[in-house]
């Protein structure tokens, strides 16, 4: 069986010396996705408060196809050094390139919208259970929130599927590699550690701009956005790096 473990720390320390190095490029390459974000955020905080996950995603469609081009951009500095003042010359590269883009934009928008479709099923038990406390639930709603539980667990593999297309990976043999529940787990660990010293910048700084959470004016709305773009794809960018890592690690490993 393929050895699937990673160093979890390691990638982590590895993810953040990578954007202290490259904290120029990083922004050169984002401020677009930054842009959309804060616009996409501003409108959705401001005149969609009350919309369902899939109207709110369907909203903010525009932002995360720009974020899933950078997570492209980054994943293959990372893995193959590529910047984009100097991309392939050859046609056949050139070509190949475009597909593996294709490729992990779209991995990427289908595991958001998978991981929404998660979201919306579990809140839709909840409701039709009447049950909003975990004392209240019957062993029916229970199941049904486990069974979703554990799909969501298997799936977390699946998230890493827009690294490994960036660079044209057969998802075939990376699913093969990352057989077993620890692999999601590990993965499910890097992604919170790495994100953790951003997550306490968040609550610095709303805390800090906006205040009361309970008591949100349109003016702390509007600041909420414009903490929460820039916040959110920092986030976004320390763990796919930090993943890409842990799976530059994983796949190089030899048979």
């Amino acid at each position: 069986m393929a050895n699937s473990s990673f160093e979890i720390i390691g990638s982590v320390k590895l993810a953040y010396s990578f954007l202290a190095d490259e904290w120029k490029y990083m922004v050169k390459i984002a401020w677009p996705a930054l842009l959309a974000s804060i616009i996409t955020s501003m409108f959705v905080n401001i005149y969609k408060t009350d919309v369902s996950i899939f109207e709110k995603f369907l909203w903010e469609l525009p932002s995360v196809v720009f974020v899933a081009f950078v997570i492209f951009q980054q994943t293959r500095l990372i893995l193959i050094g590529e910047r984009l003042e100097k991309l392939p010359e050859n046609p056949l590269e050139y070509q190949m390139r475009a597909k593996a883009l294709i490729a992990s934009i779209g991995f990427y928008l289908l595991f958001t919208m998978l991981m929404i479709v998660f979201q919306g099923v579990a809140d839709k038990i909840i409701v039709i259970s009447g049950a909003t406390e975990p004392e209240k639930m019957d062993s029916k709603t229970f199941l049904l929130l486990g069974a979703i539980l554990f799909l969501g667990i298997w799936s977390i593999r699946l998230s890493l599927l827009p690294i490994t297309s960036a660079v044209g990976y057969p998802v075939k043999l990376y699913l093969a590699k990352v057989k077993g529940a620890m692999f999601s787990l590990r993965v499910m660990g890097v992604s919170l550690i790495a994100c953790l010293p951003v997550l306490f910048l968040w609550i610095l700084l709303f805390s800090s701009f906006v205040g009361d959470p309970d008591n949100v004016t349109e003016i702390g709305k509007l600041v909420t956005a414009l903490i929460a773009a820039p916040i959110g794809l920092i986030m976004v960018l320390v763990i796919n790096a930090s993943l890409t890592f842990a799976l530059k690690e994983v796949l190089g490993r030899d048979k």
